[in-house]
């Protein structure tokens, strides 16, 4: 089994987004979904962990437009609040979907941090800060990436699909 670190190619902030947009248009779609790493590893998520990791890189995101570019509006912090409720229970899915024997779910989640603890975790960070990305890299037990590689995200309107927990 792969450890946290294990991963084929870098996890950047534009790799993230394209695994999770492409798993959000997989959930949106309403087909029924056993397992949820599966909609992940078809937006090119190598392993669960690594699913779950491309998940906490985009929940900081969105924490990050949130905070940054919408003031930290009482509104939106509401819409990112909720957000974050979704996925904590999508990331232990991701992680525990495949498993027939609910004994082994301890194992498999291992020191696994919550979403509601990175959550926390990320409010007591400054977003606006040059050390917010390598400091949210780091909780997650990532390098952070050398090269940005940052690009405006596509407009999901255009494409006229909203996913399940995307709230703007």
């Amino acid at each position: 089994m792969k450890t946290h670190n294990d991963s084929i190619t870098p996890l950047s902030l534009d790799r993230a987004r394209a695994i999770v947009g492409y798993a959000e248009n997989e959930f949106a779609s309403g087909r029924h979904i056993e397992d949820a790493f599966t909609p992940f590893a078809g937006g090119g998520a190598a392993t669960r962990f690594e699913a779950v990791q491309a998940l906490y890189i985009v929940i900081a995101d969105t924490y990050r437009l949130v905070s940054v570019r919408r003031a930290r509006s009482p509104d939106e912090m509401n819409h990112f609040d909720k957000y974050a409720s979704f996925t904590g229970e999508l990331s232990w899915r991701i992680l525990c979907d495949n498993i027939r024997d609910p004994a082994k779910v301890p194992d498999v989640l291992g020191d696994q941090e919550t979403v509601q603890s990175f959550v926390g975790y990320l409010k007591t960070l400054n977003p606006a800060s040059a050390d917010f990305w390598p400091d949210v890299y780091k909780r997650i037990g990532l390098d952070y990436p050398t090269e940005r590689d940052w690009k405006p995200e596509k407009d999901a309107a255009a494409s006229g699909k909203r996913a399940w927990w995307r709230f703007w």
